[in-house]
């Protein structure tokens, strides 16, 4: 991991994780170690050199899905660029169907732009080493079929990025399994 050198960027740094770990502390429905999941996320984001707006949306990323977190509070506490990363990573949870629901999710981000991708690609990447755990055929077929699609929708914004690289090298593995 990159050491953050700016005192400042770490307050803001650990401010996030503690607004992450009380959210889902109080609120979260996920089984998923969403917190350690999120700080994952995040680090690799951080390692790579991303901003640390990147860094603070990446913390929060799964609030949205996870917790009654509102985007509103996001906002108040981190700000309006984080919050609109933050929505930009969140599927939309009254859609029905998996596979419309991550290709909707996906082209948000798109829209959004390169930051909302690499958070979507570092997630993914991470989701990923779960995979090994999925005992049914076509749910895992599902998620490869996921990661294909984020990566052809992403590869024009972040192709050349080592995060999405990574991905791809994940998604290449996974298909050989």
């Amino acid at each position: 991991m990159k050491i953050n050198k700016n005192p400042e960027d770490n307050y803001k740094i650990e401010e996030a994780i503690k607004f992450l770990v009380l959210s889902v502390e109080k609120t979260g429905t996920n089984p998923k170690p969403v917190i350690t999941h999120s700080i994952r996320v995040a680090f690799r984001l951080d390692f790579y050199g991303y901003g640390m707006d990147v860094i603070l949306a990446a913390l929060l990323h799964d609030l949205l899905e996870d917790t009654v977190t509102s985007l509103e509070e996001i906002e108040d506490k981190f700000g309006k660029t984080v919050s609109e990363l933050v929505s930009a990573s969140t599927f939309n949870k009254e859609i029905e169907d998996k596979e419309e629901r991550y290709k909707t999710s996906f082209d948000k981000a798109l829209q959004s732009g390169r930051n909302a991708l690499v958070i979507r690609a570092a997630d993914l990447l991470d989701n990923s080493f779960y995979y090994s755990l999925v005992d049914d055929q076509k749910v895992y077929n599902h998620l490869l079929g996921k990661l294909s699609y984020f990566l052809k929708t992403a590869k024009n914004k972040i192709g050349k990025e080592k995060i999405y690289k990574d991905l791809d090298g994940r998604l290449k593995i996974l298909k050989k399994k």
